[in-house]
């Protein structure tokens, strides 16, 4: 059965790159302290990040089908829906929603830019086995570590 809530990929383009950009906030706060230095203190967790500006180069009939898709299926913009968002050097799907009404803008007889804003609900990020791989470049960090003491231990108790 086809998710309708999907951006249909197969009929619409990604966004342009141009311009693309991914405000994910912090979540600190800075406190001031008597002596003059900055404290910084977890505010939040999980803010949903924004996708600014987001640009999509579009034909006529392409400019149709995203109109009736977000008229019709995203109940005008209202509903969430899962939207392919370009991080590093891979695309992942994210649950989104708009929070601007879409822009059109006609550039030539068949080609328009849509212009809207985009939240995203949790960017996913990688956690701390992933990172530390990466950066230690490993396959896998938490299962080195287990090795690794195993083999201690092995070495310690046995004679």
């Amino acid at each position: 059965m086809t998710d309708y809530t999907r951006y249909p990929t197969n009929i619409l383009p990604y966004p342009q790159l141009s311009g693309y950009s991914i405000d994910e906030p912090s979540g600190i706060t800075r406190v001031a302290m008597v002596s003059g230095r900055t404290r910084n203190r977890r505010k939040w967790y999980g803010q949903p990040s924004k996708l600014p500006g987001m640009t999509f180069r579009v034909s006529g009939e392409q400019l149709e089908v995203f109109r009736g898709w977000v008229k019709n299926i995203l109940d005008g913009g209202a509903s969430e829906f899962i939207f392919p968002v370009k991080q590093g050097n891979s695309v992942i799907d994210h649950l989104c929603k708009f929070t601007s009404n879409p822009k059109y803008k006609c550039l030539a007889p068949n080609l328009w830019d849509i212009t809207v804003d985009i939240e995203i609900d949790a960017l996913t990020t990688y956690d701390e086995n992933q990172t530390i791989s990466a950066i230690e470049q490993l396959d896998d960090a938490a299962t080195e570590l287990q090795t690794g003491l195993d083999q201690a231990v092995t070495e310690y108790v046995t004679p």
